[in-house]
Order: structure tokens, then sequence, then C-alpha cells
């Protein structure tokens, strides 16, 4: 018979991505270059001709809609693969490549687990707002916020991780490299 799980529930990749984004989260706040897992994907760097990926892994996009009457629903756009790199985000489906650089992201924030808010705005001029959804959405977060908005109160709180999360962490004999708070 295995032990139980403190919590009620076992480790999941979910919570791997999550401590692989503590570690660089440690980097970025100790003002040292990140140190990322080698990530290899089937297209070159957009954004710049050094640019390094630092994770990549199943991603939603969904956008607002609104019916007449009706309250806006979240509905999805694209399905595929997100990449996040230094330098912003990347998602692949079998119809595009979409690619964010940092300051095109004008807000984010986390509304949930693995649930990036964005606004968008699109160097035509439209203003775009999406949810993402990835097990990397927090390492996006992380990193956009560190690159434009050191100020972002879920970044000063360490509130863009799950509530409880760190301690959980911990004692699941998992070090994530920030501290409980």
């Amino acid at each position: 018979m295995t032990a139980p799980q403190p919590y009620g529930r076992p480790w999941t990749e979910g919570d791997q991505a999550l401590l692989y984004t503590c570690h660089l989260a440690a980097d970025l706040q100790a003002g040292r270059p990140m140190n990322p897992a080698a990530v290899s994907v089937p297209f070159r760097p957009q954004l710049t001709p050094a640019e390094r990926f630092l994770a990549t892994g199943p991603g939603v996009l969904m956008a607002q809609t609104a019916l007449p009457a009706s309250p806006p629903q979240w509905e999805v756009r694209h399905r595929g693969w997100l990449t996040v790199s230094e330098e912003g985000i990347y998602l692949q489906d079998s119809q595009a490549l979409l690619v964010w650089d940092w300051p095109m992201l004008h807000a984010a924030q986390m509304v949930g687990v693995n649930q990036l808010s964005l606004t968008v705005v699109h160097p035509e001029g439209p203003v775009a707002w999406w949810l993402l959804q990835s097990p990397y959405a927090e390492l996006a977060f992380v990193v956009w916020a560190h690159a434009m908005h050191t100020g972002h109160p879920q970044l000063a709180d360490d509130s863009w991780l799950p509530p409880g999360w760190l301690a959980w962490a911990h004692a699941q004999g998992r070090a994530p490299a920030l501290p409980v708070r």
C-alpha cells in the first residue's frame, strides 16, 4: 500500500512546471541570468537571433466573445504548443505560429492556476483580450513581469503562484527555490 499524499494529491507534471518556473523566477529575483533546461522547438527564433527558449508545452488561447443579451464567453481560438522565451511567447497550432514579444503585452495577470489573462496591442493598433491556459502560463507571466512591469503586485507578493503551493511543494520534499511567505 502506498503512503497517503500530503494535501490529498500526488505531485503532477503541472507541479513540475511550477517548480521549474520557481527556479527561473529565483534567478530573476536574484539578478542572475536564468539557467533554463535545453528546449527544442521546430521553428527558429523570431524575436532576436540569440533568443533562448525557456519551456514548451501544451497551450490554449481563448478570446472573449459576447452575443447580444448574453454574458461574455471564452471561445477557443488556438490550441497547440506554447513556447516561452526570454523575449516573448509563441503559440504554434496546425494553422499558425503566433508570436508576441513582451512589449506587445500591455497587461498580464494570473487569474487561476495555469491561466494568464493578457491584453495585447498589435502593431496595427487593435487591442485584444486573451486567456492563455498552459502549464507554462506562470512562467510567461514571471518573465514578462520581470521584463516589463517589475512593480506588478502579483510579482511582488508571489500571488502568481496557486495559494499555498510553495508550502505544499516543500511538504512534498521539493525545493522551489523561492521562500515561503
